[in-house]
């Protein structure tokens, strides 16, 4: 053991002595205190305490009727605003005639809209197509009577010359006849072209007139479309007014109903809390009678003693207050000693693994440069390493490499794992061998190790080069505290866990968070329940309300109600 570990060795003795005189001084200031007849002391300071308990539970219960009154308050104040909205609603629909008769015939009259809209603008695109239709059919009658007028026109201009030509001849000329035959034939083409046209201006009046009609009849089934239209629009309009004001009442009447509820809740958690004032304050003025009860039978206890008893009583009691002052500042001054001396190991102990790790790496450099035949049969070498020609360290038995041998060979201080015949260079981290996890470097079981170590995705707690499997409970390390289990780190575990006595603990609750220890202070959730955790750890000793999540909450030994 280093001179560090001796001196915390010592003060962890200290420690404990002193821890012990404070339990007997306090003991003994006890049986001072207790000396006087019938134990009247013992019984006054047992009724004090009593009552200091049912007055704090009293403020608690005050402090939390208090936070439930207004509770009840704002829930009541909620409730009858949801019952004047309700009303306001219910006016609402009452004077626009909404009903759920109204409702469904708005609903109805809607229906009957649409489809008489619908067959409107059928009707009114069918018109439109017949104007469409009987325009082309005019226009085509039109094209055809411009055309029958300008033949007519020009055949009128060819029988005026025929007609000319003819009148400037006589019978006698020579040119006569042919004159004639083409005046002839001049007014035939004339006649036939006026008949054309005549017939082409009957047909363009007539269809005309059809088109005048068409349209005529496109422009009513229009304006019948338009109307029916406006009046869906107007429908529709009336029927969603009508349903807006219906779903207002109906989302009106669900938050009084909720609030309706909640004030009932409420004024059931503050009828309890009113009960639990009651049943407080009787409890503190029944502690308060004890209180004066232990009272008058102290005094009488003190007046029944001579002035000698009482002056040996109070001296008793003062030197054995005396004695409990010394034995716990006699305890602090150890346990300072003590947390120096732990400082001072763990600087002693962290310059040790930095000498170890260096005297390895001098070493191995070292043997390096003495290379040693592997041909060599001397028996000097039997049950150790050797370093071969080829750069190859070999288990040696009888002067030779031995290929049959595997397992851990002690060589210069040193523990290294070896694997037929041949030194496993290439292993790190945590090997298995003879069912114990050891913790290796370039094949060398690292002793000076004692912390984490990680093997197939988990973290494990190694002493000393070796897997603690005996490690249970919470692990020092980096700073932070780890759950562990037969010397695995629990990095699943979330949630409160008891760090029993039975596994070297405190027997206290400890949050834990990805299997760390969590120094936070706030309310936490574990196995459907909420708890007060003070620096990571239940605060068993919180009494009273604590306000979470928008709400006041009782609490009794750390836990929330």
């Amino acid at each position: 053991m280093t001179t560090a570990e001796s001196e915390v060795a010592v003060s962890s003795a200290a420690v404990t002595s002193a821890a012990a005189d404070v339990t007997a001084a306090e003991t003994a200031l006890e049986a001072a205190e207790s000396t006087l007849g019938s134990n009247a002391a013992t019984t006054l300071r047992e009724a004090e305490e009593a009552e200091a308990a049912a007055e704090a539970a009293l403020t608690t219960v005050t402090a939390n009727e208090t936070a439930l009154e207004s509770e009840l308050a704002d829930a009541q104040t909620a409730q009858s605003e949801a019952e004047a909205a309700v009303t306001a609603a219910e006016e609402a629909c009452e004077t626009a005639g909404v009903t759920d008769e109204t409702l469904a015939a708005a609903a109805e009259a809607v229906a009957t809209a649409q489809s008489e809209a619908d067959v409107a603008v059928a009707a009114s695109a069918a018109a439109a197509d017949l104007e469409s239709e009987a325009y082309a059919e005019y226009q085509d009658a039109y094209d055809a009577y411009t055309t029958a007028t300008a033949t007519y026109e020009s055949a009128k201009t060819l029988y005026e010359a025929a007609k000319d030509a003819l009148e400037a001849l006589t019978e006698e000329d020579e040119e006569y006849a042919k004159a004639k035959a083409a005046y002839d034939k001049a007014e035939a083409t004339l006649a036939e072209a006026k008949t054309i046209a005549t017939n082409a201006a009957t047909l363009a009046n007539d269809l005309k007139e059809d088109y005048e009609t068409a349209a005529a009849a496109a422009e009513k089934a229009g304006t019948a479309a338009v109307a029916a239209v406006d009046a869906l629009t107007a429908a529709q309009e009336t029927y969603s007014s009508m349903l807006a004001l219906s779903e207002a009442l109906a989302e009106a009447e669900e938050d009084l109903e909720k609030a309706t509820a909640e004030a009932e809740s409420a004024q059931e958690l503050y009828d309890a809390a009113v009960a639990a004032t009651a049943a407080a304050e009787t409890a503190y003025q029944e502690a308060q009678a004890a209180t004066k009860e232990a009272q008058s039978a102290y005094d009488a206890a003190i007046a029944a003693l001579t002035e000698e008893e009482y002056a040996a009583y109070a001296e008793a009691v003062s030197e054995a207050a005396a004695d409990l002052t010394a034995a716990q500042a006699a305890y602090a001054a150890a346990v300072e000693q003590y947390e120096s001396d732990a400082d001072a190991l763990s600087e002693a102990q962290a310059a040790y693994t930095n000498a170890v790790a260096a005297l390895t790496a001098a070493q191995a450099a070292y043997n390096a440069l003495l290379p040693v035949d592997s041909t060599d049969t001397s028996t000097d070498t039997d049950g150790t390493l050797v370093l071969g020609t080829d750069g190859i360290w070999y288990y040696y038995k009888n002067g030779a490499a031995d290929t049959s041998f595997s397992g851990i060979v002690e060589y210069n201080g040193g523990s290294f794992f070896v694997a037929n015949g041949v030194l496993c260079s290439e292993a790190n981290g945590l090997q298995l061998y003879d069912e114990t996890w050891y913790f290796l470097s370039n094949g060398q079981i690292q002793t000076q190790w004692t912390g984490a170590a990680e093997y197939d995705g988990e973290w494990f707690y190694i002493v000393n080069g070796v897997l603690d499997t005996t490690k249970n409970g919470l692990v020092d390390y980096d700073n932070a505290q780890f759950l562990a289990a037969e010397g695995r780190f629990l990095l699943d575990y979330n949630g409160l866990w008891l760090n029993s006595s039975t596994i070297g603990g405190n027997d206290q609750w400890y949050f834990i968070a990805a299997g760390k220890v969590q120094a936070v202070s706030q309310v936490v959730e574990y196995d459907g329940a909420f708890f007060v955790v003070e620096n990571g750890i239940l605060d068993t000793s919180y009494n009273g309300t604590i306000e979470y999540d928008g709400a006041t909450f009782t609490v009794v030994s750390g836990q929330l109600y």
